[in-house]
């Protein structure tokens, strides 16, 4: 299993040139906030990262900031994948790995769609 510092399939999220900013600042051990985090995917602002997010999923990832924490998840059909909070200060890694799960359950929600 990949260590949580390294970046999990963030090629499906972002150009590119992002993920070559990313990888360069994914040596920073926390991001502390959402301009940090802006910076880390090299995206100017949290609307830019709204965008990527959703974009670069198969499954309409969204990403929303919240008092002290950045929560990612999706809607899959009706459903909801499970929300993710990643709470300030974490490691980028950890983004990552969110984005990552939400992918994985919105895939077995498109997948239990179908069979209904």
């Amino acid at each position: 299993m990949p260590s949580l510092l390294e970046p999990c399939n963030q090629e499906r999220f972002l150009p590119q040139a992002l993920i070559m900013t990313a990888r360069r600042i994914i040596k920073r051990p926390q991001i502390h906030d959402l301009g940090q985090l802006c910076e880390a995917v090299g995206v100017d602002n949290f609307r830019e990262l709204e965008q990527a997010v959703f974009r670069g999923s198969e499954c309409g990832a969204w990403i929303r900031s919240e008092a002290g924490q950045i929560v990612v998840g999706a809607d899959v059909a009706i459903w909801s994948t499970t929300h993710y909070p990643i709470a300030y200060p974490f490691a980028l890694g950890d983004f990552w790995q969110a984005l990552e799960n939400v992918e994985l359950d919105g895939e077995l929600l498109e997948d239990a769609a179908i069979h209904i």
